[in-house]
């Protein structure tokens, strides 16, 4: 046996080798269509209600609120103010006491 006629039969063998079967798309198609056929649709819920609802609901609850603390207030009362107990207005950046107690805090 020479090298040419060894290529042949590598050749055959290979060409022969694990090739496989026909596939049945006859019956593969008569199958998908016939489940298609049977399926039954499910409906999914829209999500697009859900977030709506959602937001409605938290509109509904704001003027629920706003409408209840207007109610309870009265109508001719005039604004709460805090007390300072003071008369003059608050300054910004001035200590209360201004005389230093020791070269410590004289330098700080």
């Amino acid at each position: 046996m020479n090298d040419h006629e060894l290529d042949e039969l590598v050749d055959a063998m290979r060409e022969n080798h694990n090739n496989p079967p026909e596939t049945p798309r006859d019956r593969m198609w008569e199958r998908i269509e016939a489940a298609r056929r049977e399926r039954k649709v499910v409906r999914l819920p829209d999500r697009r209600r859900r977030w709506w609802r959602l937001g409605l609901s938290a509109a509904a609850v704001l003027l629920l609120g706003v409408a209840i603390g207007r109610m309870t207030t009265a109508p001719d009362a005039p604004p709460v103010v805090a007390d300072t107990g003071s008369t003059s207005p608050p300054v910004a950046g001035v200590p209360v006491d201004t005389a230093p107690q020791d070269e410590t805090t004289a330098l700080v």
